[in-house]
């Protein structure tokens, strides 16, 4: 076959687009502010990137493209005029275009999913990609609401994600509380990312360039006949309690002696009933046989099962299960 006819044919079978919805939110290294009045998060004069689990669904629909499932990348944000700089920033991570709904700041899951279905409908994209959450309203909503409107088959919490050589089909691994499950979607289809599917590229010097040459389509709402309103109204943000600190134990009596008298209200009764001392024992068991440096033990709530999973790291013993009372044992 000429060389050629095979280019023309590999460039029409090629077609799919991939939908990446990008948000903007306050940087995750940035300590958290409430405002005065408590009416929400401090936002002036703050550091402002991309969600990070929307950059980990920016990083798959590239890595999808790279390996020739899909012809272009579109990135696609909704919000006030500077999220147009988190969109040159998906730009310059390898995306080919993007799209800027202008909205006001406040928009929640319902009205998102509206749009992008609106977006969808005028794109044609064979894959919408999301990430899971936002780290801002930690929401986990948009994506499943999106497939619920388009009637599209969804993939939430993925892990990995593999596309089939014919493009009909998308079998993701997604993480459910039992381990991984395994779905098989029919394309079009909705996925959203999580954290251990891929580690996000840096937009390199050369990039950032490029970036600012590739187009940026602008949008309203109004236009995307979608209406901005909401069934939820935000009353207060508050900051979480000070956590209290730790207690440093000298004894392993000293720890029974703890969590059965002080710690007694905040564990379940079934902790000390014959497990108190069967606790003790394990504590002594670990002791004898690998002479940790130091313990740390934490409890379960009362309506939950006491869980303990030990994690040798060097000379210490972590036990994690739901962290209501911390406490420190220190062997001589």
């Amino acid at each position: 076959m000429d060389n050629r006819w095979h280019y023309r044919i590999s460039q029409q079978v090629v077609k799919m687009k991939i939908m990446v919805a990008i948000k903007r939110v306050v940087d995750y290294a940035v300590k958290i502010r409430i405002k005065s009045d408590k009416s929400g998060v401090e936002t002036t004069n703050v550091k402002m990137s991309m969600n990070p689990f929307c950059e980990i669904a920016l990083e798959e629909a590239l890595k999808i493209k790279e390996a020739g499932f899909a012809s272009e990348v579109i990135a696609v944000s909704m919000g006030p005029g500077q999220c147009v700089e988190t969109l040159r920033t998906s730009l310059a991570m390898g995306a080919d275009r993007a799209i800027h709904v202008d909205a006001p700041s406040a928009l929640y899951p319902l009205t998102v999913a509206k749009a992008l279905k609106a977006l969808v409908q005028l794109e044609n994209p064979g894959l919408l990609i999301l990430g899971k959450q936002a780290i801002d309203d930690d929401c986990n909503q948009t994506g499943q609401m999106v497939a619920g409107l388009l009637n599209w088959p969804q993939g939430t919490f993925a892990s990995k994600v593999v596309l089939g050589k014919e493009k009909k089909a998308a079998t993701v691994d997604r993480e459910v509380d039992g381990g991984l499950e395994t779905l098989c979607l029919d394309l079009p289809a909705v996925i959203t990312t999580d954290l251990r599917l891929n580690q996000p590229r840096y937009a390199t010097l050369p990039n950032i360039m490029k970036a600012k040459s590739k187009p940026i389509k602008k949008m309203s709402l109004e236009e995307l006949k979608v209406e901005v309103r909401s069934d939820l109204e935000l009353v207060q943000v508050t900051a979480p309690p000070v956590r209290k600190a730790g207690v440093v134990l000298s004894s392993v009596d000293e720890l029974v002696d703890k969590l059965k008298n002080e710690a007694h209200d905040l564990l379940a009764p079934s902790c000390f009933n014959g497990r108190g001392m069967g606790l003790k024992r394990d504590i002594r068991a670990k002791k004898k046989a690998r002479k940790p440096k130091a313990m740390i033990y934490t409890c379960s709530l009362p309506e939950v099962d006491v869980e303990r999973r030990a994690l040798m790291q060097g000379k210490e013993v972590l036990f994690d299960t739901g962290l209501v009372a911390l406490l420190r044992v220190h062997d001589g």
